[in-house]
């Protein structure tokens, strides 16, 4: 049996750890190590994954002396893994039993697996919603140019392969972990979609993800400018990829020079031409035609200054 890391990440997580940490340890597939590497909590996390530790030796944990941020523990984390994959975990989710075993199953000799997540709140109560619609196959993986504007994979979903690891390590500065790793699997054309519902993907007001949707949404203008910064940061990075052709390495400097016109400017008008000619490439879930599409990217193409 493959031995199967699994990369978990912790920060002031004492009230959802315990669950997470019980379901990842109870997965049908036995042959895990649990690396858990803890971002400098000043409540008890600490002290409820040493409890874990000392009753199951699967566990592995550290802690930060001080605060690194989400991306930079993740890459950490990563790196002690030594398994030949690595399954990536948030700290308050709860794992379907045969999630490990199901996406082992899938993987093939892909370099990346993700799936679905069906969401609940504090209490554990699943709510009507999905990462992805359960009649959803994925995205279309053929072209990687679909995740240029938009990231299709999460970070809690993904089971990775060795050979991944050392193509996404170190992670770029300013970019979030899971969208560049899903980048990197579907440029190498080496990415699958399972889809089904392993993971029960909590909701709640501390998350660190709801925390900053809501100190976006509360200000338009402030919205739009964080939009338009993480693409640009991603764009930038994916033109850095050590891989890419000549070609393709062209077309993304090429697209991030002109998406970076979005900034302090009204319109970004070859940012409007080139997604004009790539439009199926770069938005393959559209269907948009004629005036309809120009109208869709005549809003897309927006600066600052028209918010």
């Amino acid at each position: 049996m493959v031995l199967v890391s699994v990369a978990l990440c912790t920060y002031n997580g004492e009230k959802f750890i315990h669950k997470q940490i019980d379901s990842i340890l109870s997965q049908t597939y036995k042959n895990i190590e649990v690396v858990i590497v803890d971002d400098a909590s000043t409540d008890s996390t600490l002290k409820v994954i040493e409890q874990f530790a000392k009753r199951d030796a699967r566990i592995k944990y550290s802690q930060n002396p001080t605060n690194i941020g989400f991306n930079a523990n993740f890459e950490k984390a990563i790196k002690f893994c030594s398994g030949d994959y690595v399954a990536i975990s948030d700290q308050d989710d709860i794992w379907l039993p045969n999630k490990i075993q199901a996406l082992l199953e899938t993987i093939g000799g892909n370099l990346l697996v993700h799936s679905n997540s069906v969401f609940m709140d504090e209490s554990d109560n699943i709510l009507p919603k999905y990462l992805f619609h359960p009649n959803n196959e994925g995205i279309l993986y053929k072209i990687d140019k679909n995740f240029l504007f938009a990231n299709h994979v999460t970070g809690h979903t993904c089971l990775l392969k060795r050979e991944l690891v050392d193509k996404i390590i170190p992670f770029p500065e300013k970019c979030f972990y899971d969208w560049w790793i899903g980048f990197v699997a579907a440029y190498e054309r080496r990415i699958i979609y399972k889809n089904a519902v392993l993971t029960k993907y909590r909701e709640h007001p501390a998350s660190v993800i709801t925390k900053y949707r809501h100190h976006v949404t509360q200000n338009r203008y402030l919205y739009y400018q964080s939009e338009i910064e993480i693409v640009c940061n991603h764009l930038e990075a994916f033109s850095r990829y050590q891989n890419l052709s000549n070609e393709d390495g062209n077309f993304l400097r090429k697209l991030f020079k002109s998406y970076k016109k979005r900034k302090n400017n009204y319109f970004a008008f070859n940012l409007f031409s080139i997604t004009y000619k790539h439009f199926n490439e770069l938005f393959p879930g559209n269907s948009r035609k004629g005036i309809r599409k120009a109208l869709f990217l005549f809003k897309y193409c927006r600066g600052e200054k028209m918010f």
